[in-house]
């Protein structure tokens, strides 16, 4: 079995979505804030296209609604895929709370062994799992070119993730450190 550890907003509640929404009905104050149908079905493509992927909610979103509420959110393609939710541990980085679902599978879901997962989020906090993220811009959320990014996590070795993850730690770390350096010294971006 495969999971999608999912986040909601910037993955398919985007700002985009409200300004298209606002388009629709004339003024930013009338807009809903509906979920992307353009993200939605490349999420549900992408669960149609692997048939054993199971859908657990790492969102914030996860703390105000039931599963079952989170379900209906989803709709008809996504929601039944939808089998449970990180705990919430309020580590700060979203990683650790997925990292205790994993280490606890037997006693959130008892569905069989996770053979792989991805994480699709607009936060890079993920560590230990910084090469299982497919990271998503917070104004447009899911895209084609994630979808496609996707679908070649899935394909790897698990030597290739191996690489991958050091990688995309290091980049994240060396990022980070660079923000630090920045604010200490006044250096403005740009």
């Amino acid at each position: 079995m495969k999971l999608l550890f999912l986040d909601f907003d910037g993955v398919f509640f985007t700002l985009a979505g409200c300004i298209y929404q606002k388009s629709l009905v004339g003024k930013l104050e009338d807009a809903k804030w509906e979920a992307d149908p353009v993200a939605l079905s490349l999420l549900a493509y992408l669960l149609e296209k692997n048939e054993d992927m199971k859908v657990v909610i790492s969102s914030t979103w996860r703390l105000g609604h039931t599963v079952e509420e989170l379900q209906k959110i989803l709709g008809d393609k996504i929601g039944p895929k939808v089998i449970g939710v990180t705990p919430a541990i309020h580590s700060g980085y979203r990683g650790h709370e997925i990292k205790l679902f994993l280490d606890n599978w037997n006693s959130f879901y008892r569905g069989g062994d996770v053979e792989d997962f991805i994480i699709i989020d607009d936060d890079r906090d993920m560590n230990p799992y910084m090469g299982h993220l497919i990271w998503t811009n917070s104004f447009s959320g899911f895209t084609a070119q994630n979808l496609i990014d996707a679908e070649n996590l899935l394909k790897m070795k698990p030597w290739q993730r191996k690489i991958n993850n050091i990688k995309k730690t290091i980049l994240y770390n060396l990022s980070r450190q660079m923000r630090s350096i920045r604010w200490r010294v006044g250096w403005k971006s740009g």
